[in-house]
């Protein structure tokens, strides 16, 4: 009996600890959350100010607030920031997405469209000129590769 009694008071003790550092281990502070959020700080200041590691978090910690107020706030940069921006791929490609450019009646076409880049040093900007071409036509069979029924090309040596 005494072996139940101990493991029993082992479990709930180390329960409590575990408990204890969760909740030490929460960023949550509604009032100061509330007081930044009136400030007009941005979504990167807030995580930079409690130390938070993922937008998902301070998501989580907004929609509490939420909650505990009763009303809506509204944090810039939170929601939505990758669909409004440019970014770099992994690949090095800058990707711009189409429907964000008023392109003032330009109609961009796959392999008709082709940009000219300039970086502009002094106001820190990427320039795109549009350079209109017409598609790259297939060449002409010549006279050393012919095709025959099967479709297979056949050359003369």
């Amino acid at each position: 009996m005494s072996n139940k009694n101990a493991s029993t008071t082992f479990s709930s003790h180390s329960l409590e600890e575990t408990k204890k550092k969760r909740r030490n281990d929460s960023k949550f502070d509604p009032s100061k959350l509330r007081e930044l959020i009136k400030a007009g700080k941005t979504a990167k200041q807030i995580m930079e100010f409690f130390s938070l590691s993922h937008k998902q978090i301070l998501k989580h910690h907004v929609l509490r607030l939420c909650s505990l107020d009763g009303c809506y706030y509204d944090i810039p940069g939170l929601y939505g920031q990758n669909a409004r921006k440019a970014y770099v791929s992994g690949k090095g490609a800058v990707i711009i997405k189409n429907a964000l450019v008023d392109w003032k009646n330009l109609k961009l076409e796959p392999d008709k469209t082709v940009f000219d880049v300039e970086v502009d040093d002094v106001q820190k900007k990427i320039i795109l000129t549009v350079i209109e071409q017409n598609p790259v036509m297939p060449k002409a069979p010549s006279e050393d590769s012919r095709t025959t029924d099967g479709g297979d090309a056949i050359s003369a040596v």
